[in-house]
């Protein structure tokens, strides 16, 4: 969920092969601090996807390429959108505390609710899109603080239990054979009651399914 995180995870799955594995099959780009690099990442992706290579784009939840990448045009290219992790406020910063606590004030909300609320409204926009799925790869989304901001089908499938690698695996396959055998997904329209299914999936379990 931040930029800390995703270099730590960056170098853990390049440590133990995981990238090395997906390079064989995708393109993996990740942002950077320098914004006209990562935006040049992001095209580059975007022009993966197009010449049918495919590819992963990392980047931290509240980043400006994280809103990039899942809205207007590269949206559409933002099929399967993995949360590892639940992309809190950083608390500690003091300008976010204090615009924290006037809205705990005002609206006389306990400051952990008011967290999970906004950490689950981060995960909206890919929840809304009918031609994706979104993998929220933490146990803590299955709790009540946050199963309750979650979209109603969204919700009963996180609900529903853990999913393993595996099965998390072949659902996102039978949803994605299942969402293109009709219409391609440039011409499909939005249906905006429909919402992308969500798997709840152990963020452990990513680097192994994600060589798949």
């Amino acid at each position: 969920p931040t930029a800390g995180y995703l270099a730590l995870a960056v170098a853990t799955w390049d440590a133990t092969g995981y990238l090395a594995a997906i390079l064989k099959k995708k393109l993996v780009l990740v942002e950077c601090g320098d914004r006209a690099e990562t935006s040049a990442a992001l095209e580059t992706f975007r022009r993966a996807c197009d010449a049918g290579r495919g590819g992963v784009f990392l980047c931290a939840a509240r980043s400006a390429a994280f809103q990039q990448a899942c809205s207007g045009r590269a949206g559409a290219y933002a099929r399967c959108v993995v949360f590892a992790g639940v992309p809190f406020l950083p608390t500690d910063d003091a300008a976010l505390r204090a615009r924290l606590d006037r809205a705990l004030t005002t609206r006389g909300a306990r400051e952990a609710e008011y967290l999970a609320a906004d950490a689950v409204r981060q995960c909206q926009g890919a929840l809304g899109s009918k031609k994706s799925v979104v993998v929220l790869a933490d146990a803590r989304f299955g709790r009540g603080d946050k199963l309750r901001h979650l979209p109603p089908a969204s919700r009963r499938a996180v609900a529903g239990g853990d999913a393993s690698a595996d099965s998390a695996v072949e659902a996102m396959k039978a949803y994605f054979r299942g969402a293109y055998d009709v219409e391609g997904p440039e011409d499909a329209e939005e249906d905006p009651s429909t919402e992308a299914p969500a798997l709840a999936w152990e963020v452990s379990e990513i680097g192994r399914a994600s060589c798949r």
